[in-house]
């Protein structure tokens, strides 16, 4: 039997090469920093493709974890194929611990996603807090006492301490910490950003001078997903007198277009009406609070009438909520 340096965490005995397994809190910390580098960008993407579905109110707030819930299986599959085709993971590389198998061979695509499914499900709960507590909590115990997690059991496969030292441990759980901040950081900003967008002055009284909204990119998500909803619009009689024409979006500017067949009141008396109906309504509905709260979009109203020189005009933003 010929032992080798023990900082190698490795020795052979009897030409068989004998590795130790990793500890529980390398391994815990390594996957969350995984999970966080397949969703971060997943996420982005999201974000771009799917502008809708990433703004939807049910993933606003609170509901941010649903939405990162629903990422997390595709991440596995992200990561089963890193895995398979450089044999480790970033977070797993970082930390100096690797996935094998018992036999210390690296793990084919099936074995690495059937592994990584069952972490999803056995480890992290399908990403529902409270509950993943306690199955991560079981597992940490058994890794503690030296036994293998159910996964590992099933599947033949090892989590090995390559070249683990605590150095190691700290920086990759301070990456994940300070990686996680960064992305909360960045959201509040840009939520705080969307507000101040709405709430901008449109008219400066001292000077007399109307001041120009924000201007918004070309390829803003939020304006295209304004433009595709203006499309959308068509012409058709809401009741016996008003008839909706057509919508415009405009960077984050959305403008409906009415006509009034036939008017009974002068324009203010139908101004404070529309107000009085319209406005409440705009900002009280889900979909256009959380437009007007966390993008600020401004709703632009114009109706045209009977014997008047221009359409009656009124705006509802955030500001005016």
């Amino acid at each position: 039997m010929t032992a080798l340096a023990i900082d190698d965490r490795e020795f052979e005995l009897s030409g068989e090469v004998v590795r130790e397994q990793a500890r529980a809190w390398p391994r815990y910390w390594s996957r969350m920093l995984d999970v966080l580098i397949w969703n971060l960008p997943l996420a982005f993407l999201v974000a771009y493709f799917f502008p809708a579905l990433a703004s939807n109110e049910a993933f606003q707030g609170g509901g941010a974890g649903l939405f990162t819930m629903m990422l997390i299986p595709v991440g596995m599959v992200i990561d089963a194929a890193v895995l398979t085709a450089f044999g480790n993971t970033p977070g797993r590389a970082l930390m100096g611990i690797r996935v094998e198998t018992m036999w210390h061979a690296r793990l084919d695509f099936g074995t690495a996603l059937r592994r990584n499914f069952r972490v999803w499900f056995f480890g992290l709960a399908i990403g529902f807090p409270l509950i993943a507590l306690i199955t991560m909590s079981r597992n940490h115990a058994r890794v503690s006492r030296g036994d293998q997690t159910a996964w590992d059991d099933v599947l033949s496969t090892r989590v090995y301490d390559i070249q683990c030292n605590p150095a190691r441990v700290w920086m990759v759980a301070l990456l994940f910490v300070g990686l996680n901040i960064g992305d909360r950081v960045l959201d509040a900003y840009e939520r705080n950003q969307a507000r101040t967008a709405s709430q901008t002055i449109e008219y400066d009284e001292t000077a007399g001078t109307v001041i120009a909204p924000p201007r918004v990119e070309a390829d803003d998500p939020i304006a295209a997903e304004l433009a595709e909803g203006a499309a959308q619009v068509k012409p058709k009689m809401l009741d016996q007198v008003t008839r909706v024409d057509r919508a415009e979006a405009d960077g984050r500017t959305l403008t409906y277009f009415y006509s009034i067949i036939r008017r009974d009141a002068s324009d203010d008396a139908l101004r404070r009406f529309f107000e009085k109906t319209i406005r409440p309504n705009v900002c009280s509905q889900a979909d256009t609070k959380r437009m007007l709260r966390d993008y600020g979009i401004t709703y632009r109203y114009l109706y045209t009438m009977p014997n008047a020189s221009e359409p009656l005009e009124f705006k509802v933003t955030w500001a005016n909520c």
